[in-house]
């Protein structure tokens, strides 16, 4: 259910342990629905200035576009609400 991917995200991203959690953040946020979850997930990149990987910056430019979010030229998330 949506609330319970949603509390892993925030689990995930409180680690702050970027080496174990940025893959499977980016691959959650490229195979979520959910616009919330998509946000925090590029919320927690920017905050941390997580550096998305060069493999991953379109697919995931393309999914984090609505939270007013974008991926610059070196992978930094930058933007939001």
């Amino acid at each position: 259910s949506e609330p319970v991917r949603f509390q892993a995200v925030l689990c995930l991203l409180a680690t702050d342990d970027a080496d174990s959690v940025i893959e499977p953040l980016v691959e959650q946020a490229l195979e979520e629905e959910s616009v919330r979850i998509r946000n925090k997930v590029a919320e927690g990149f920017a905050a941390r200035k997580w550096v998305v990987p060069a493999e991953h910056r379109q697919k995931l430019a393309a999914q984090i576009d609505v939270g007013g979010f974008y991926i610059d030229d070196k992978g930094n998330v930058v933007g939001g609400g």
